[in-house]
């Protein structure tokens, strides 16, 4: 590959878009292009700046500031949305969340034209039939969930990413597949393509047989899904976050801060806007999902160590002046002095704990 320099929009200067990396694909069997564009803040060419501007865009309910929304969160939740992730506070900008919305699709149109142009030189050269294309991305997105914007949390839109296979004659045309793939799972993937045997360290594993369609989302059975994200003194407006998702139910818990836990049943509050973290009736599955996210956090010895690094600067603190202030904690955790339960929550949860409600408790 030759050196490009770049002096305007990368997408288009980058060398990726044109005839040489496609060259490379037919050389070598593999390519992996990693476009940028859409990334804070979206940079978009000109003549793409006013596509869009009638475009309506419709903002998750859950964006709005309402006591209906907020219950059930964690105080940094509220406290974020006036913040450099916050729908409130965007990147520390004024710009309507309707805006960026289309200021991210416009960046994305320069993107599909970089696709467009290889997959024009795989069907000139005949490459098609033999090739395939994934168009994945490395993280999802918030556009104002709970009042949030980014990828550094363990809600939906945050850690589901879209993924597409192209493969004609492989990949059934039109279909969806519910599956749950992990990131880990691509590098096997197209090993399995190629015929070559996946390394025992690796561990994903192939998706080809979903992607062909020989296996269903049952059969497939991926597991447990466990999310880590560690603070950034940069970005300080999100606690590392510990979740475990099985079976469609969602556990998440937070390191180093004084705040909420969250569970929640995805199959009937697919949004997270109703947490059960304090519902009786989920107490043996909060237990089971605590234990299963702490063994699987474990590192290969067993050992569970949370990363940091050196701080240089305050990182970006800064509040939209005319904002919302910080939050308040949650009202039940408002209690009198000297209860007999106020020892209660240093022991693990259990039946007979909950059985003890109002009375001190030993286990």
């Amino acid at each position: 590959m030759r050196p490009v320099q770049v002096d305007g929009f990368r997408i288009d200067e980058t060398p990726v878009t044109n005839r040489d990396f496609a060259r490379f694909v037919e050389a070598t069997g593999h390519l992996y292009l990693s476009h940028k564009a859409v990334h804070s803040d979206p940079l978009l060419p000109d003549r793409f700046k006013t596509q869009y501007s009638d475009l309506p865009i419709k903002l998750p309910a859950s964006m709005a500031n309402k006591p209906e929304n907020n219950a059930g969160k964690p105080m940094w939740v509220r406290d974020q949305r006036n913040s450099w992730h916050g729908a409130d506070f965007p990147y520390h900008t004024n710009n309507p969340m309707t805006e960026q919305v289309r200021d991210y699709y416009r960046t994305l149109s320069p993107v599909d034209e970089s696709l467009g142009r290889i997959l024009a030189y795989l069907k000139a050269n005949h490459l098609d039939k033999n090739t395939m294309v994934v168009f994945y991305s490395d993280n999802g997105f918030m556009i104002g969930e709970h009042g949030l914007i980014d990828k550094r949390n363990a809600y939906e839109p945050s850690v589901r990413v879209p993924m597409i296979a192209w493969a004609p004659g492989m990949v059934p045309k039109g279909v969806t597949n519910p599956a749950v793939v992990r990131n880990l799972d691509l590098a096997p993937t197209f090993l399995d393509i190629s015929h070559v045997a996946k390394p025992a360290q690796m561990e994903g594993k192939s998706f080809l047989p979903v992607v062909e369609g020989k296996i269903d989302e049952r059969a497939w059975n991926p597991g447990d899904f466990v999310y880590e994200f560690y603070w950034e003194w940069s970005f300080p407006q999100t606690p590392t976050t510990f979740a475990i998702e099985r079976d469609r139910v969602k556990y998440i818990q937070y390191h180093g801060v004084w705040d909420l836990e969250e569970l929640y049943d995805l199959k009937s509050d697919p949004d997270e806007m109703h947490n059960l973290i304090e519902d009786p009736k989920w107490l043996d599955t909060k237990i089971i999902l605590r234990k299963a996210l702490f063994d699987q956090l474990g590192n290969s010895k067993g050992a569970h160590v949370v990363p940091y690094t050196r701080k240089t600067s305050s990182g970006l603190v800064n509040r939209n002046i005319d904002g919302s202030h910080a939050a308040d904690f949650p009202a039940d955790w408002y209690v009198q002095p000297n209860l007999p339960t106020k020892m209660n929550d240093l022991f693990a949860d259990s039946p007979a704990k909950a059985e003890a409600e109002g009375k001190t408790y030993h286990p």
